[in-house]
Parts: C-alpha cells; structure tokens; sequence
C-alpha cells in the first residue's frame, strides 16, 4: 500500500466461482527501498483464468488523509502497487501502479435539535458536531475556507438564507453565511482554524421547514469540504428525529347537503398566548363551507373571535389579549359547517389544523385530519343537550332529541351511541315511547347504546333520550352536560349512518 498505511496480518483471497474458494498463506515484510509495507500471498491452489479474484487485508488507516489533487497523482507515494508472480518469481501481471486509492474521510459526530417538531412548520434546528483536531488540508498548509454541507431527508426544506436571527446577531459565530437549498444547508466558514472542539462548543443554529410527517428512510448527514480539495473531507450520519402532529379529533356530522355546528378538539404542544390564532382548513375544492355564524368556543378562552380569511374557504380562530392555552391539554371548539351535495373522496378529504402565534408564524400543526364519510340517513340528533333536572349538586336529568325524516327499519338504524365526555358518567335512562327497543345498555367505553327491536320500524318523528349524569373533575367546569358529547347511529352491519 502507500505510505501512512500498516497492514495486519490477517489475509485471504476468495474469487467468485460455484463453491469455490482458495486461502492462502501470507507474510507482510517491509520494502526497504521505498519505506512501504508490502503484502505477499501465496496461493494454495491454482487460480483458474479469467476469474474474478478478491484479496481481503486488514489496515490500521493514516492519522492523515492520503488524497491528492490531479498535479501530485503521478508519483508513487500515494499510489497502490498490485502485482502477480508465479512459482519462480516471474512478474506476469501487474497494475503498473495506476490505482491511486480511495479518499479517506474524518468521522463527523453530530446530532440536530429542533425546538418544534410539528408538521410543515417553521423551526430552529440546532446543529452541534465534534471537531476534536484541526482541519487539515493535504494541498493547502493553512486552509482558509471550508465548506459544511447538513442534509436532511426527503419533505425538509432550508430557508434560503438558512442562519436563524439569533445566529446571525452572535459575534463569535463559526459560520458567516448559510444557504439552503432543498433539504441541504450549505455552511461557509472563512476562518476554518476556529472550528476545534466537542459539540458542547461548536453549535450553529438553522431555519428550517419540517416535513410533512416522519421521513424513511430519516437519515441526516455532515460533511465539509477543505479549500483546495474537491472531495470531502469529513462525513457522518445520524438517525433523525420524529416528525409529531397536533392530535386533534373532528367530531363531524356525516349527513349530505346539511348545514350544522362541527367540532374539533386538540391538544397543543406548546403554550398557546393571547393573539395567537388557530387556522382551520377545509378540504380543498371539496364545496365544505364554513361559517362563524354558529361559532362556539367551547373550551377556549373567553373572548375568543372567529373570522373568515380572505380569497379562502378557511376559517381563523383568535384568542383574545392576556389569554393562555396550556400545553398538552385537550381543547374543543365548535364551527357552521354546511356539507357538500355529494361525496367527497377518503384521499380528498382532508382538513388540517394550525397554530399560529401573532407574528403568523405557524408554531404547530395537526397531520391530514380524516374528514367524516358522507352519506343520507334522514337520522338526526340535536345540536346540544337539554338540560332538565338537577337532582344533587353533581348529578342531573339531561336529554337528547333523535329526530327520524322517515319511516326507517331496525336494520338501516340497529343501534344509536350517546357517548359522553370525559368526566361524565351516565346512570339511568329513559327513552320516548315509540321506539321498540331490545335493550339500553352501557359499554365499556361508558357509552349509553339503544338497540333496535330487530323487524321493527322507528316512524319519522323526534325521540327524546333522557339520561342521568353524574359529573366529576373538569367536566364540572364545562356547563350543566359537562362538556361534548357525540351521538352516532349505525345500521345492522355496524356501518356508521
């Protein structure tokens, strides 16, 4: 090998022929005219022509890098000698020393940081990395340019000016420029001796674009390039970090070309302050249309205000001055929304929720939220419930209106579901009389069920669902029916109508 290199004693040869593999002895000796280990194999059995031939041999690798430039490559330090003797010593085949070798790299060791992970927002993503020695450059005594490149995984983007504000304001940054393009950053240092240390030390802060969702594969790389070389002189990779979303669950009305208070419920990642503003996006060009008409804030801070965005189908939720929503607690709100006259397709329907702060910059952000799957079943349920005893401080009679547009037979409505809050525990109940039912149990999600009379007919007309609740915890703080409740019919093949 060339110079720099130590050989191991460890060596065998192999080529690729049908079971067949032929080890050999080996002695490494040193070339006294040239300073240069060498590997000598002798092989235990004959070599057939034209074979595809490997020679296998451990190195302990140079502390430098062995790569040079074009005007250096014709001399003999750096080059790789290969050469095959028979029995008697007789040079028959030789490489004529023209391999040249391969580049070797310093490991990077890094790790990136974002401070959001949500989807498709805009973030800060700390780079820190190892550089325990100097960079060194094989043609360049002093090098005075290097040039980092970070690339992340498909569904990234960098800004195009990638340095974040703060980064920018520091007067002892390592890097003087950044610039993104795509999924990689390119990070240009004009003094290349500063950057020596252990990522404790040696940190630059990006502005970054998050995917979509979690990337795969979800590889991140650093590498640099030294002036004076054209090939890289340090590389590594990481395992990257999980794309999270805002959970939020859309409790919608399923029924075709109908007009009706929606909800939403979300659980933020973050502190959510006053000004701060919650988008809501309808599928595109699906004919949803949404109205502030029937806005109700739920659980959101008093003062709340809803409004139309302009040349959009959106809608925007603001919180009022000197409010807070706290982190990793489930919030619901409530919006007009009149659904289209026809289907919309699952891939097609799809509505998302975001945070932003008063700036407008997004701060979090749901994944795709799975839109109801629409349909016409002339069943109906009220808007809210109605409240109609109080028996002791944390348990009252409530009640529900079933409203049926025609005759329908046990098996299009075999069971309707009143699924209560969190909070809310139902005990007994009532039902209207001309509903032939089988039973009215609880499950065990503590959901109240009326199941049909099987070869009955429910007649068109309103039913009314008494219950009593009793409240406990935040469902107390949520009015007199402890919060949202959800109502959902289904037919007997437990399809939901």
């Amino acid at each position: 090998p060339s110079s720099g290199w130590t050989t191991r004693s460890s060596v065998s040869a192999s080529w690729a022929a049908s079971s067949m593999a032929v080890y050999g002895d080996a002695t490494v000796t040193g070339d006294t005219s040239t300073a240069r280990e060498q590997v000598t194999m002798e092989l235990g059995r004959q070599l057939p022509a034209l074979s595809l031939a490997s020679l296998k041999c451990g190195l302990a690798l140079p502390t430098l890098s062995q790569v040079v430039e074009a005007a250096a490559s014709t001399t003999d330090e750096y080059s790789w000698l290969i050469e095959a003797k028979n029995s008697a010593g007789d040079l028959f085949a030789t490489n004529d020393q023209l391999f040249t070798g391969f580049t070797l790299v310093q490991k990077n060791s890094f790790v990136v940081t974002p401070s959001l992970q949500a989807p498709m927002v805009r973030t800060t993503l700390t780079l820190a990395f190892d550089q325990t020695t100097r960079l060194y450059s094989a043609n360049v005594a002093n090098p005075t340019y290097v040039r980092y490149e970070l690339t992340g995984p498909d569904g990234y983007e960098f800004v195009s000016d990638c340095l974040s504000t703060a980064e920018k304001a520091k007067k002892d940054k390592l890097f003087s420029k950044c610039t993104g393009v795509s999924s990689l950053a390119g990070l240009i240092s004009l003094s290349p001796s500063v950057i020596k240390g252990t990522r404790e030390d040696l940190t630059v802060e990006l502005l970054l674009d998050i995917a979509e969702s979690t990337p795969d594969p979800n590889i991140w790389t650093l590498e640099y390039f030294l002036q004076g070389s054209g090939q890289r002189s340090g590389y590594g990779e990481v395992e990257g970090f999980e794309v999270i979303s805002m959970p939020v669950i859309f409790y919608g009305n399923n029924q075709l070309a109908t007009s009706s208070v929606n909800w939403f419920a979300f659980t933020p990642s973050l502190d959510l302050e006053g000004s701060w503003k919650l988008l809501l996006e309808p599928p595109e060009n699906s004919d949803y249309e949404l109205s502030c008409s029937g806005f109700s804030r739920g659980t959101l801070s008093k003062g709340t205000t809803c409004a139309d965005v302009a040349d959009s189908a959106s809608l925007v939720m603001t919180l009022p001055t000197g409010a807070t929503l706290s982190a990793s607690t489930k919030y619901f709100f409530g919006v007009a929304i009149t659904t289209p006259i026809k289907l919309v397709l699952p891939d097609d329907n799809m509505w998302r929720l975001s945070v932003q702060d008063s700036s407008g910059a997004t701060r979090d952000s749901s994944a795709p939220i799975a839109g109801m799957t629409l349909t016409s079943s002339y069943l109906s349920v009220g808007q809210a419930m109605s409240f109609d005893e109080q028996v002791t401080g944390t348990t009252a009679w409530v009640s529900a209106q079933v409203s049926i547009a025609l005759d329908t037979t046990a098996d299009e409505v075999a069971s309707v579901h009143f699924i209560p809050p969190d909070g809310v525990t139902i005990g007994n109940n009532k039902t209207a009389s001309g509903w032939s039912l089988a039973s009215t149990t609880i499950d065990s999600t503590g959901a109240l069920v009326l199941t049909s009379t099987p070869s009955t007919t429910l007649a068109a007309g309103t039913y009314a669902v008494q219950m009593l609740i009793t409240l406990t915890g935040e469902a107390l703080t949520l009015g007199r029916s402890g919060g949202l409740w959800l109502a959902r019919a289904y037919d007997s093949d437990d399809v939901l109508v």
